[in-house]
């Protein structure tokens, strides 16, 4: 964790045993949520120097991780099983888990009003998911490589972009 003004490093941690995939912050900033490909979702309160284990999914390697703004109740993951699953982070536990692709699960992003969730993945798809039920909203389909990153940019718009360099600007307005 630096201090952007002064640029100087505030704490430091080494806290998986494989590749950081995915970072969040929480907490105003205090508090770092990582996911890695050894299976950990971890947290680290750098202020209080506390730190531990959200969850781990024994039969995924994560890849991406967002948290709903600004309550921070619910964390939302993808990973290598090509599931999409919500956690309540009061409760530490799954509110729901269902598969969003046929090959790695590569990226997610949630819409401004949390109502939403896109992922992206290895099958060149992105997908959009209602945030509370895990129900397919809409595919969107044509890229020529595996999806990389996918973002909201707002409640209709969302930009993703693959290892081929193609970026791609979806219009999900027409999606029920």
């Amino acid at each position: 964790v630096w201090d952007q003004r002064t640029r100087r490093l505030l704490s430091s941690r080494n806290a998986h045993s494989s590749v950081v995939t995915g970072v969040e912050l929480i907490s105003a900033g205090e508090v770092v949520v990582t996911v890695s490909k050894d299976t950990q979702c971890k947290y680290y309160n750098w202020r209080k120097n506390i730190s531990g284990v959200f969850f781990v999914m024994e039969a995924s390697r994560l890849a991406a991780v967002c948290v709903t703004r600004p309550c921070e109740r619910v964390l939302v993951s993808v990973g290598s099983d090509k599931y999409l699953t919500t956690w309540n982070l009061e409760r530490t536990e799954t509110e729901f888990s269902v598969q969003a692709h046929t090959e790695e699960a590569t990226c997610v992003s949630l819409s401004p009003s949390n109502d939403l969730v896109c992922t992206g993945g290895r099958d060149r798809c992105v997908r959009v998911w209602t945030k509370n039920e895990g129900r397919l909203v809409c595919t969107l389909e044509g890229h020529p490589g595996p999806v990389t990153c996918a973002r909201f940019l707002s409640e209709t718009k969302i930009v993703s972009a693959d290892e081929s360099g193609c970026v791609v600007l979806w219009d999900v307005s027409g999606c029920a």
